[in-house]
């Protein structure tokens, strides 16, 4: 079954994100190098999981529940959790929540265009799937 693109939200807690139109949700799984003199090949082991959520959209400064909160976020090096834990749902159900750091943060405009906003997100700790 494929799902529609346009059904995603990126969430603050309940609060939509407005003008978000890129999400994606980047999960790693570190590999831990556990080969010994003389194997010939690589073996490997599970370690640490973790993930980034990087949204991107159109600039709304009047968006305080959502892209105001995400500025304030980066600014004051606040953990987003709680009431205002990010969540991206691929179908309105479907999709991962946890706690996490506004990791990196543009702003961007052009003459030609219009002023965007870039967000990641990085996970930290439990990340839920529904």
């Amino acid at each position: 079954m494929a799902l529609a693109g346009n059904a995603t939200t990126v969430k603050l807690g309940a609060n939509l994100i407005a003008g978000i139109n890129s999400a994606s949700f980047d999960a790693a799984l570190d590999q831990l190098d556990i080969t010994a003199f003389n194997e010939g090949e690589r073996s490997y082991i599970p370690g640490l999981n973790g993930a980034q959520v990087p949204i991107s959209g159109d600039y709304d400064p009047t968006d305080t529940a959502g892209q105001v909160a995400l500025v304030n976020a980066w600014s004051n090096k606040t953990l987003l959790t709680g009431a205002t834990a990010p969540g991206i749902l691929f179908n309105g159900t479907a999709g991962f929540t946890a706690d996490a750091y506004v990791a990196s943060l543009t702003i961007a405009s052009s003459v030609e265009g219009k002023a965007t906003i870039n967000v990641s997100l990085q996970l930290t700790g439990t990340i839920t799937v529904s």
